[in-house]
């Protein structure tokens, strides 16, 4: 699945995860995948992209201005798209599992 810029959700997700963990062992278990399989999907959005997006700094990866760009632009993304419309007797919050019509009892959790 591949959103309107043109990554995969499991690029996006590999990427993440490799500027979380700092190496692609570390994303690999984080996100119960092989190593091998983040590496390439890092290569694949590094190749589509024409950039590099992780340097390798004392045997971590550390991601390059660009790469923080890209994560940081599909979180903004993410984020509008996921915003939930305002619903009359709804609280204008993000909803979470916590989150109930007004005047409703606590059973609807």
């Amino acid at each position: 699945m591949t959103g309107r810029s043109g990554h995969s959700l499991a690029e996006y997700q590999a990427l993440r995860a490799m500027m979380e963990g700092g190496t692609a062992t570390a994303a690999a278990r984080r996100l119960g995948l092989t190593q091998s399989a983040v590496s390439r999907a890092i290569a694949k959005l590094e190749g589509r992209l024409g950039r590099t997006l992780f340097e390798r700094e004392a045997g971590r990866l550390r991601p390059t201005e660009e790469a923080v760009r890209l994560v940081l632009s599909k979180e903004l993304s993410l984020r509008v798209e996921c915003t939930p419309p305002t619903l009359p007797g709804w609280k204008n919050e993000t909803l979470s599992s916590t989150s109930k019509p007004a005047g409703k009892s606590s059973a609807w959790r």
